[in-house]
């Protein structure tokens, strides 16, 4: 909050020239009182919601699954020995150990089991 104005700031532009930017939301006021309360918290996702549509998957990082078997693979296949990449290759073929994992790689969860999800936690 600056001078009574909530604000959401983020980087735009690739790596290279990215700058900040920052987007007013709402002043001050019994509404938004603070920026964990929930219409402060709604404003801001619904604009970071557009800034991210509008920046088309082009612009996005490759997924996990993607990234490993495009990119690091043939890297390890090139620099690494036959026992190195036998290993790696096992260990990716494994069940994931976290319930995160399985989201990244768009794969199902065991049914019952839910993603794991982190919070802060609360000053009592």
């Amino acid at each position: 909050m600056i001078a009574g104005v909530w604000y959401v700031r983020y980087y735009t532009g690739p790596k290279a020239s990215r700058r900040m930017v920052r987007h007013k939301l709402a002043e001050k006021s019994d509404k938004f009182h603070s920026a964990s309360c929930l219409p402060v918290r709604q404003l801001a996702h619904r604009h970071m919601a557009a800034v991210n549509e509008d920046l088309g998957a082009e612009t996005l990082s490759p997924k996990i699954k993607e990234f490993f078997e495009g990119q690091y693979i043939p890297w390890v296949q090139k620099s690494k020995k036959n026992s190195t990449q036998l290993s790696y290759q096992q260990i990716w073929e494994q069940p994931p150990a976290r319930s995160h994992h399985a989201e990244r790689h768009h794969e199902a969860l065991p049914e019952g089991q839910q993603a794991s999800t982190c919070h802060r936690a609360q000053a009592a």
